[in-house]
């Protein structure tokens, strides 16, 4: 039993899904097969896009004919016969996102911008899943999508649903592990659903995690995610060309990397993973054949610097009144609300007055937090910023990687640098 997750990049087009059938073809004939897809291509910021013009009460026309146009063409190459039943699977689910930002804002009684992110993002993996799943089935005869909503469980945490681990697993063990001897089982990633039947989604880039909880659930014999990389690199090929590959990391070591903001793997991933021993292999849509990047419990250290950059950070400065002192108390109020907003800390700094925080830059929690923790602090905040880590780090990386750069703020640990940089 084996697990493989497929991502945006991997899914692109028509020429992209004919590779992904190419690459799970070359299993052996009776090994059973899990497939996890996320949205195809960039159709995740597309709607992103989409649900902030709906907020801001602007026409969503426009938005909505990119996003049909798009999967249609993949459609349309991948099937001539119009006559298939994909056109109509299609045009069903593109009809409830229409519906979705079709009544307008005001008139609705659901106006939690969290839970309408989850309603309206989440139908890119719906595309994706039935696409990819009708053209394995009609290439292979032997492919099932089952809806994520109906597998993994979550709580109503909008945007960063928390797993129900139990029924989780009696679904998964219920409805995907019978069908598995009959054929390839397709879900989507990134989603899942409440006990109200609603869908909620993981966290941004979560299919990863979606895929780790299947392959937990499944108790499978390996986990891959198909990347358009070679494997897990020491820093980001585009912002420092000569990055090099990590051929073998330990669990700890890349669940470290993926919480500083390393893109390649999600945070949540490793755990389950982990917890069961399930290697996870970081490999090349686009050369299958090369080895990639094993993580598991290796005891084999790294000794290259891993260079961190994470986009889309503000930095929160909350500072007690004139002639007081940041108390343990102080900041007790401060972490409280930040935990209820749903915000994560990346980075801090505290002195006596005051502390320096990282976040993610999410304009209406900030309006929140302001609002809040205004009536007892003075705040500023500066925002569009990229918060830069490297791990194992070095005075001649840190220069080399700073040199150009305008510092707002850094902080040193050991062999641990972080910076807020513009």
């Amino acid at each position: 039993m084996k697990v493989y997750k497929f991502g945006g990049a991997s899914i692109k087009d028509a020429p992209s899904v004919k590779n992904l059938l190419k690459i799970i073809q070359k299993l052996p004939h009776k090994a059973s097969l899990c497939v996890v897809v996320s949205a195809m291509g960039k159709i995740t910021n597309a709607l992103e896009a989409l649900l902030q013009k709906y907020w801001n009460q602007q026409d969503c026309e426009d938005s909505l004919l990119q996003i049909y146009e798009f999967h249609h063409k993949i459609i349309k190459d991948l099937f001539l016969d119009e006559k298939e039943e994909i056109y109509k699977i299609y045009e069903k689910n593109f009809q409830t996102l229409k519906a979705l930002v079709a009544k307008p804002l005001q008139d609705r009684e659901d106006k939690d911008f969290d839970a309408l992110y989850d309603a309206i993002v989440s139908m890119g993996e719906v595309f994706s899943a039935s696409i990819v799943s009708y053209y394995i089935h009609k290439k292979t005869g032997a492919c099932t999508w089952i809806d994520a909503k109906q597998l993994i469980c979550t709580d109503s945490q909008w945007r960063e649903g928390n797993v129900q681990w139990d029924a989780t697993l009696k679904n998964i063990e219920t409805k995907a592990l019978p069908l598995l001897s009959k054929g390839i089982v397709l879900t989507q990633g990134f989603t899942g659903g409440n006990a109200q039947g609603k869908v909620t989604t993981l966290g941004r880039e979560g299919s990863d995690y979606s895929a780790a909880i299947m392959a937990s659930c499944l108790q499978a014999e390996s986990l891959t995610i198909w990347k358009d990389v070679p494997g897990v690199l020491n820093a980001d090929p585009k912002r420092v060309p000569d990055a090099q590959l990590y051929a073998q990391l330990s669990y700890a070591e890349a669940a470290e990397m993926s919480k500083y903001g390393a893109t390649v793997i999600h945070p949540k991933t490793i755990a389950p993973l982990a917890a069961k021993n399930i290697p996870l292999y970081v490999k090349s849509f686009l050369y299958p054949s090369q080895s990639g990047t094993c993580i598991d419990n290796t005891e084999a250290r790294k000794f290259l610097p891993s260079i961190i950059f994470k986009a889309q950070q503000m930095l929160v400065r909350i500072e007690v009144p004139p002639l007081h002192f940041l108390k343990e108390a102080d900041l007790a109020v401060i972490f409280k609300i930040i935990d209820k907003l749903g915000l994560r800390v990346h980075m801090l700094y505290k002195s006596a007055r005051e502390i320096h925080i990282c976040l993610d830059e999410r304009p209406l929690k900030l309006k929140a937090l302001q609002r809040w923790a205004g009536e007892n602090f003075q705040i500023e905040v500066i925002q569009d910023l990229e918060m830069l880590t490297i791990k194992d780090a070095d005075e001649t990386t840190i220069r080399r990687i700073t040199f150009d750069k305008q510092i707002v703020l850094q902080v040193r640990e050991s062999r641990l640098y972080q910076a807020l940089i513009r």
